[in-house]
């Protein structure tokens, strides 16, 4: 309960809990060894060009995963893909192509992706954009919740019967602590009241990230599809170091 109360008190107060600090005081640590193999599974990684979505996938590809990166950037996404089979020796690391702010182009992605494999056990939702101004995507939808929630929410659904299919599946959503700064504003979601506050629009779109985890969690209940949202923590990533320099 003590644990529990101080993750709680560290999470809230956002830059202690994802300091150093917080990381001395939670780190909970594990071999490779100890994670199962992951033989035979196929798992799908959005934003897997760079940062934690290249992580994410190198991680897949070591336990034997075959692994899919779903980026924006043909020749950035064949780098990675490149980087992940040379680290890991395992050669079954495709490319796909996907602007995730454009509904049409996930649209197009989620059915050649389901034609072309037979099933998905794993979907990491790790892309995310945070940006300095205010922009709308080709479908008039502020780019930061079209890219970081309304592109996954469609890709997700599109994708669902193939992870249903392949039950046990599983559902990552790469969120952030920075929701606890931000509240929804079901009057405003596409941000066009007010100043334009890049960080502060990230943080609402990573809290409405939970909102529809919980949401999918309860809905997926008894579909063999299970749900989850997480944090890593800060990390030191391009978006981090160009978006948050400070920390």
């Amino acid at each position: 309960m003590i644990n529990s109360l101080l993750d709680t008190v560290l999470d809230r107060t956002v830059v202690a809990g994802y300091t150093n600090v917080g990381h001395r005081i939670r780190s909970r640590r594990w071999s490779s060894s100890d994670l199962p193999r992951m033989d035979g599974k196929v798992a799908l990684v959005t934003g897997a060009s760079s940062g934690l979505g290249l992580a994410v996938a190198e991680g897949f590809a070591r336990l034997g995963a075959t692994v899919r990166l779903l980026v924006g950037s043909e020749e950035r996404g064949e780098q990675a893909r490149a980087k992940i089979v040379e680290r890991s020796g395992n050669g079954d690391i495709r490319v796909g192509l996907c602007d995730l702010s454009r509904l049409e182009s996930v649209r197009q992605f989620a059915g050649r992706f389901a034609d072309r494999v037979s099933r998905l056990d794993v979907l990491v939702n790790s892309a995310g954009v945070m940006t300095d101004e205010r922009a709308v995507s080709a479908d008039g939808i502020e780019r930061t919740l079209a890219t970081n929630v309304v592109g996954p929410f469609l890709l997700t659904d599109l994708l669902f019967p193939l992870l249903e299919n392949s039950a046990p599946a599983r559902i990552v959503n790469v969120s952030s602590g920075g929701m606890y700064t931000q509240k929804i504003n079901v009057d405003d979601l596409q941000s066009e009241h007010g100043r334009f506050d890049g960080p502060a629009v990230y943080a609402r779109t990573k809290r409405a990230q939970v909102i529809l985890t919980e949401l999918w969690a309860e809905q997926l209940a008894d579909s063999g599809v299970v749900v989850h949202v997480m944090h890593p923590g800060w990390s030191d990533t391009p978006g981090v170091r160009s978006s948050l320099p400070r920390f």
